[in-house]
């Protein structure tokens, strides 16, 4: 009886050994396959065409930044060719972008400091020093950093730089408490 016990427990685990050779077998020939490449599942994403816009805004801005500040265009030359862009610069005082927002500014003030104004920049004065104290009386309080600052920044200097090239403007007693 111990000789049978014997056999059945070499039977018994020699058949499972050899299934487990069998099952090692075939995963050592699935190792060298690829698994298939994951499916995006679900609902995609819509794409916006307007979704990096400020990226381009910004690009923008800032070459024609760095053309007046260098004075390769100047508006006593290229009048005709800046006037265009005082209603770009102002749609981009509306951008949702704190950045965009900085460059026009930015761009704004440089144009004001040149010998010459342009015809459209004089226009533009009221919407300027209303854009900018509404900065001012919004965001001067709260503790900001970053993209914020220049843009309380870029509102005191566009003030400044119209209270001081621009004659037709005179503020009001209470833009004066403000400043």
């Amino acid at each position: 009886s111990s000789g049978i016990n014997a056999e059945y427990g070499l039977l018994k685990d020699t058949s499972p050994s050899e299934s487990r050779r069998q099952e090692r077998s075939e995963a050592k020939q699935d190792i060298f396959l690829l698994p298939a490449a994951p499916k995006r599942e679900g609902v995609k994403p819509k794409l916006l065409h307007v979704s990096n816009d400020h990226l381009l805004h910004d690009f923008s801005l800032q070459i024609l930044s760095t053309l007046i500040k260098r004075g390769t265009v100047t508006t006593k030359e290229h009048s005709d060719l800046l006037d265009p862009f005082i209603d770009c610069l102002e749609r981009c005082l509306a951008s949702s972008a704190v950045r965009t927002q900085v460059l026009a500014l930015r761009c704004f003030a440089q144009l004001f400091e040149q010998p010459l104004l342009l015809p459209r920049l004089c226009g533009t004065v009221n919407t300027l020093t209303t854009f900018a104290f509404s900065v001012l009386r919004n965001h001067t309080k709260s503790t900001n950093s970053g993209h914020m600052m220049e843009l309380i920044f870029s509102s005191f200097k566009i003030l400044t730089v119209i209270l001081r090239e621009y004659q037709g403007y005179s503020p009001s007693e209470l833009e004066i408490k403000a400043i």
